[in-house]
């Protein structure tokens, strides 16, 4: 029997003929629908799109369609591509877009965050259908049903089903506001990063996190202008009370981590090496069925809880600090499915009740939201607090 090589052709031909595109295509994520602060319905997940050909290829465009209806629902074009944050082939993102990053080369893995934002209830999919297009090369040609030769390099890759479940609903981690999500969901943010974390996986652990800056009204997370040295106590947010956003049990403590002194310029400066044990600073995680919700930096010696505990929604477990991996006093808030804070596949969550009140800048009119995900520079007030703080005119 006659096999023929993967790319077809003895060696000493100028053209491969193949049969089909040498790429492996993998999704990582569970896309389950959740709604933004902002009314629309947001289905995220990362697709691993690995080269097991022996030539480089170039993605020019993805597009993500709903089996059902065969509609398009976003196409990825090359402009898009070329946005390294869009598409990665390295764990760190040089920000800079250019047509190199659109290159898979043999033997590399690259990963796309699809954000799919949906208006209407009824518009959400059940199964989505990805294509693949590369730009074509002159050595390649695909081999078509009916014998001819094509230099359209197009490929389509298995459905994706979108789950049924719904996100997690959490009551407020913190009183009062404005508190602003810093670093929301969208494919550009901190919390949109992956990790490798210990165990050989590659996950997208927080993208669903906020990391929670107590604010004024011009979105400001301390005084302004403020002098050249700084204390965490000048943060607005400094200290306030952290509370269980369900009834739980509290699955993780680390405390003892001292905290930082914030720069004026803004790097970091940890008052500890940065580890994987040191990397969040003092935080808790409570398993809220089978979910697990992490929060971290906190104030050290303010946790007053204990592993294996039950708490209360509403109870408080601890203070808002700045220990850790933190430029300045915030909580880092975001749900899991393990136990692992940075070593878990994100869970969507959604807030019960917020106040609204407009993205960087307080508006004159806050909003209710109810059972929605506070998005990229939110300002929301959960209540029972303090009034925001305004700014002088």
């Amino acid at each position: 029997m006659l096999v023929l090589p993967f790319y077809g052709l003895a060696q000493a031909q100028a053209v491969s003929r193949i049969r089909s595109i040498p790429i492996d295509v993998v999704y990582r994520g569970d896309p389950i629908p959740v709604r933004g602060d902002d009314g629309s319905v947001r289905i995220v997940y990362n697709v691993i799109v690995t080269n097991w050909g022996v030539r480089d290829l170039r993605l020019k465009r993805v597009t993500v369609s709903d089996v059902k209806s065969g509609a398009p629902l976003t196409d990825y074009d090359t402009v898009s591509l070329e946005d390294p944050f869009r598409l990665r082939t390295t764990l760190y993102v040089n920000p800079k877009a250019v047509p190199e990053n659109r290159l898979i080369r043999s033997a590399q893995a690259a990963l796309l965050t699809v954000e799919l934002e949906l208006k209407a209830d009824n518009a959400i999919p059940s199964v989505l259908y990805h294509t693949f297009s590369f730009d074509s090369d002159t050595t390649l040609a695909m081999m078509q049903d009916d014998g001819s030769l094509s230099t359209e390099l197009v490929t389509s890759s298995t459905p994706l089903k979108v789950s049924a479940r719904r996100p997690v609903v959490l009551s407020a981690p913190l009183r009062g506001g404005w508190w602003r999500c810093g670093s929301g969901l969208g494919y550009t943010g901190a919390h949109a990063a992956v990790y490798m974390f210990r165990d050989a996986r590659l996950r997208a652990p927080q993208r669903y996190g906020c990391d929670f800056f107590k604010a004024d009204s011009a979105g400001q997370q301390l005084p302004n202008p403020f002098p050249d040295e700084i204390t965490n106590s000048m943060f607005y947010g400094y200290g306030a009370e952290v509370l269980a956003v369900a009834d739980g049990v509290v699955a993780h403590v680390t405390d003892g981590i001292p905290e930082n002194v914030p720069q004026a310029k803004g790097p970091i400066k940890m008052s500890v090496p940065l580890t994987n044990e040191t990397v969040s600073g003092n935080w808790i995680s409570l398993r809220v069925g089978s979910a697990y919700v992490f929060y971290a930096h906190l104030q050290p010696g303010s946790i007053t809880v204990r592993e294996g505990q039950r708490v209360r929604r509403g109870q408080v477990i601890g203070r808002l600090g700045n220990s850790g991996n933190s430029v300045g006093p915030h909580l880092h808030f975001h749900v899991g499915d393990s136990n692992s804070l940075n070593g878990s596949e994100p869970v969507p969550h959604v807030f019960d009740s917020f106040l609204f009140g407009g993205r960087g800048e307080a508006s004159s009119k806050a909003l209710r939201r109810t059972l929605q995900l506070p998005l990229e520079d939110a300002l929301v007030d959960f209540g029972g607090g303090r009034q925001p703080p305004r700014v002088r005119p």
